[in-house]
């Protein structure tokens, strides 16, 4: 039988990036403001609503779960605004377990720093008070989510299939992700470097990187056109009408990554990705900024991004024409593994494979 003892206290939790602060009345008018920006996220994604007269009712429900022990909610603030919400669900101290879900963020702030950072502190306070198994559960629709919850490093552990009715009527089959006390000072390390990665911006260039967002789609697919138009006149043909057509699933994944130079996007990458390994689709620089240090930055984060997802190995392809940059991934030390013909069919350049061991 297990000594352990849990015992979760009720603070406030700060870093450098968000403040969570216990759910009070005074969060309620900007949590409000803050649930009502984004209205149809409630009806595709979430089981219960906070929108219009349900707002009011999670509002008495989740202050019950609070009075009984059940949950421990949290306002979400950033430079003093309230940005969202997220909370200890489950709260058992018997088995020292408990959940952490029901978040929700504006959509301005979806893919910055702020749900990394605010999961650090939750993980960070939860494991210090003596929790030994953290659970996230994700409505299996929610790729979003479920994208984020894997780059904080936890483990799926499996999805309960038809677990129950969302607020819409729709039944949802929920998956289950975990992280072990035990696995916490490894997920921490890598939490933390991401962070830096993600936000800090370049000492020398000012670039910053974050996932791109819905409203950056247009921009994006304007950069990739641009930055690969001597690539597709060096392989002498034109570039496939709807090469990007893809896009706008891929960013509503979080797998595309803008590098950003204040406002201005200056490089993309779209990635894929498994529990074994990522892959690198595409990646792309401003012409006028091509060979600036930009594609090694964004290098640099996708590496920490798939380490923190469990991926081993980072691989791409590209034409054998192109010596230029597949001496740039060797440099970053890809190394070649075969040459194939292209499956495509477009030109007759064979595609050169790489990937390297993370």
């Amino acid at each position: 039988m297990s000594n352990r003892s849990m015992a979760l206290t009720e603070e406030i939790l700060e870093n450098g990036f968000v403040r969570l602060e216990p759910l009070g009345e005074v969060h309620r008018a900007g949590l409000h403001d803050a649930t009502h920006a984004d209205e149809t996220v409630w009806r595709e994604l979430f089981p219960i609503s906070m929108v219009g007269s349900h707002f009011d009712d999670f509002w008495q429900d989740m202050q019950q779960k609070r009075r009984n022990g059940y949950a421990l909610p949290y306002a979400v603030l950033r430079s003093d605004l309230c940005v969202g919400f997220t909370a200890y669900l489950r709260i058992n101290p018997s088995w020292c377990s408990l959940d952490i879900g029901g978040t929700y963020y504006r959509p301005e702030v979806r893919g910055s720093a702020v749900n990394p950072s605010a999961k650090l502190l939750l993980l960070d306070h939860a494991f210090s008070c003596g929790v030994r198994r953290v659970q996230f559960r994700v409505d299996a629709l929610n790729a979003r989510s479920r994208a984020a919850v894997l780059r904080l490093g936890a483990t799926q552990e499996g999805i309960i299939r038809r677990e129950k009715p969302t607020w819409t009527g729709r039944v949802q089959d929920t998956v289950v992700f975990s992280i072990l006390d035990e696995e916490w000072p490894k997920v921490r390390s890598g939490l933390t470097a991401r962070l830096r990665r993600l936000e800090t911006p370049n000492s020398t260039d000012g670039t910053e990187l974050r996932l791109l967002r819905e409203a950056d789609t247009v921009s994006a697919e304007a950069l990739l056109r641009t930055a690969f138009a001597a690539y597709v006149r060096k392989l002498g043909r034109e570039q496939t009408p709807g090469a990007y057509h893809d896009l706008p699933a891929a960013i509503a994944e979080e797998r595309v990554y803008g590098a950003f130079r204040g406002e201005r996007l200056v490089g993309v990458a779209i990635t894929n990705r498994d529990t074994v390994g990522w892959s690198l689709e595409q990646i792309g620089v401003a012409p006028a900024l091509q060979g600036a240090g930009i594609g090694s930055r964004m290098l640099q984060v996708l590496e920490v991004e798939a380490r923190m997802a469990g991926a081993t190995t980072l691989s791409l392809d590209t034409a054998e024409i192109m010596e230029d940059l597949i001496g740039f991934y060797r440099r970053h030390g890809f190394r070649e593994v075969r040459r194939a013909p292209p499956s495509h069919g477009k030109d007759g350049y064979l595609r050169v494979y790489l990937k390297k061991s993370l």
